[in-house]
């Protein structure tokens, strides 16, 4: 059969790559991308020199292993002998078994291959394009999974909203906060983002409001409290409403607070007094 190089070292990249990722999730340390890719680079150079003393049956042992030694050398900074030989046993066992994975791949896709010290094959392109193919859609699998575990722990702390103040209404979606425990005068107080504050008041100058310079007499019971957790800017705009409805619970002369940004996918935090949690006083 005859060994092309370029297969040789897209081959052994792609291996090394996977190996070398799953030694540092085994172990848990953090895999830098310098460090990964002179290990890589050793792997492949190493490949590329091994038939020259494969007919050396010592000397192709002794290479190979000086090669694993080297690589797991390079990969990461060790605070201990221990680590070291535990990463080096990993490669060398996680070796055997993507040699396992590999022979199996080529008898599965009928493709022939030797054993002659290393694996050949006879295939016109690399066997390791079905790797990439494999770790791309495993990768994207990862991704929607991810993110619909996300979407799916969103939609069930999230509520629609509503807040009626001197016969005007707007609508939005709350998230369903048990970190929002403020309180004013034993009442639950709501953060509401700005976009949904000028919903609801479209009269007040974006300017006024962001230099604190609002008219307050035409808020009820307005006044600017200190919310440390939101923002580094302490002081909010707090006011209360005539109403604000969550999933159709109606609660009356409700307080909220308007933070000077705006929510990514909700429009407000809903106290979580509301929600029957606990609740503790702004003084």
């Amino acid at each position: 059969m005859t060994l092309y190089i370029e297969y040789v070292i897209l081959d052994n990249l792609v291996v090394d790559y996977m190996l070398f990722k799953l030694i540092s999730i085994t172990t848990k340390f953090k895999l830098y991308k310098k460090n990964l890719f002179f290990a890589c680079l050793i792997g492949v150079l190493s490949a590329v020199f091994l038939p020259y003393v494969l007919k050396y049956n010592y000397l192709s042992v002794i290479y190979r292993l000086l090669s694993a030694c080297l690589m797991v050398l390079v990969l990461t900074k060790y605070k201990s002998f221990r680590l070291y030989f535990f990463n080096l046993g990993l490669l060398l066992v996680y070796t055997f078994l993507f040699g396992g994975m590999f022979m199996f791949m080529l008898t599965l896709l009928k493709i022939k291959y030797t054993i002659s010290g290393a694996i050949l094959y006879d295939l016109e392109i690399p066997i390791s394009v079905f790797l990439i193919i494999v770790l791309i859609g495993g990768w994207l699998l990862k991704k929607i999974i991810y993110k619909l575990s996300n979407q799916i722990k969103f939609n069930n702390l999230t509520c629609s909203i509503k807040l009626v103040d001197n016969n005007v209404e707007t609508e939005g979606v709350g998230l369903m906060d048990s970190g929002n425990l403020i309180c004013h005068n034993g009442h639950a107080v709501n953060i509401i983002s700005s976009d949904m504050f000028f919903r609801l008041y479209k009269d007040y100058s974006v300017n006024k409001f962001l230099f604190r310079n609002i008219d307050k007499s035409k808020l009820k019971d307005a006044s600017y409290i200190d919310i440390e957790s939101l923002e580094k800017s302490s002081k909010y705009l707090m006011f209360r409403i005539d109403k604000f409805v969550c999933d159709g619970r109606v609660f009356e002369n409700t307080y909220v607070a308007v933070t000077l940004k705006n929510f990514k996918n909700f429009d407000c935090i809903v106290n979580s007094k509301l929600l029957g949690g606990g609740a503790w006083n702004l003084i």
